[in-house]
């Protein structure tokens, strides 16, 4: 039929059946490689088409979770207060940031398999907010679980790939969690570091290169600071009082650099 020539059928991992003209699919998506639509669920799917058409896709919402104690005494009475006209509002769940990160997490590997650059940036840039913002808002507890999920999600990868396209993505994750500093060596958050032996090794490869980096730019302050140091001693040196300031501000600048430790460890499996 005329439709069939004009609309593309997309069938997802759960069976769900996305459609987008064949003109707008062919125009946008060069290749996909050895990971196509078959590997992801429909909702990511539609992202992706959605996407297409807008040059955006919707974020996924926040999941605020039933609220749960651990005691079946308490979870009924929790039950009779969400259906009562109480003027006491139910306990709370935890807020979690799973689907978000899933959802922007497998788009990217969509989209850089798919060649639709743009919106691998795009969703590399959401997954790196939306990590912050979990890290800052989420209960500790489930932020570990949701970053769990996320890096069992990078490291037994849904389909085979072989332009580097998941190592980017466990990159940027690692490399988040190095940003943390001593987070990780502390519990909860150090039990994410024994989830897998290679996920281990590649936190020890960003801790590292972030102490490189650390050292490079103590080495450029601590030679800045010697420049100024000479330049004032400059006699008839009209700005002398000026770079004298802003020696100082870089002297304290390499202090507050040699006083903080960056502390690399080491993984052992069992």
């Amino acid at each position: 039929s005329a439709l069939r020539k004009t609309v593309v059928e997309i069938q997802a991992a759960d069976l769900g059946k996305v459609y987008v003209h064949r003109a707008l699919l062919n125009r946008e998506v060069t290749a996909f490689e050895e990971c196509g639509w078959s590997y992801f669920p429909s909702s990511m799917v539609v992202s992706f088409v959605e996407y297409l058409y807008q040059g955006d896709y919707t974020s996924p919402p926040v999941e605020l979770l039933p609220y749960y104690s651990g005691s079946d005494k308490t979870n009924a009475l929790a039950g009779q207060a969400r259906s009562s006209n109480s003027v006491t509002p139910p306990p709370v769940g935890p807020l979690s940031y799973e689907k978000a990160f899933l959802t922007h997490a497998g788009l990217f590997i969509l989209a850089r398999h798919g060649k639709v650059l743009p919106l691998a940036s795009m969703c590399l840039t959401r997954l790196k907010e939306v990590m912050r913002e979990a890290r800052d808002t989420a209960k500790e507890s489930m932020f570990v679980e949701n970053m769990r999920t996320l890096i069992r999600f990078l490291y037994d990868p849904c389909c085979n790939g072989s332009d580097g396209v998941w190592e980017e993505l466990q990159k940027a994750v690692c490399g988040f969690l190095v940003s943390q500093r001593g987070w990780l060596l502390e519990a909860p958050g150090s039990d994410l570091i024994c989830e897998e032996e290679q996920f281990a090794k590649d936190l020890l490869a960003e801790a590292i290169n972030l102490l490189i980096d650390t050292d490079k730019l103590r080495v450029a302050a601590e030679n800045s600071s010697e420049a100024m140091r000479l330049a004032t001693a400059i006699p008839g040196n009209r700005s002398g009082r000026k770079k004298k300031r802003q020696a100082l501000i870089i002297s304290i600048l390499v202090k507050s650099m040699k006083s903080s430790t960056l502390i690399v460890w080491c993984f052992s499996s069992n």
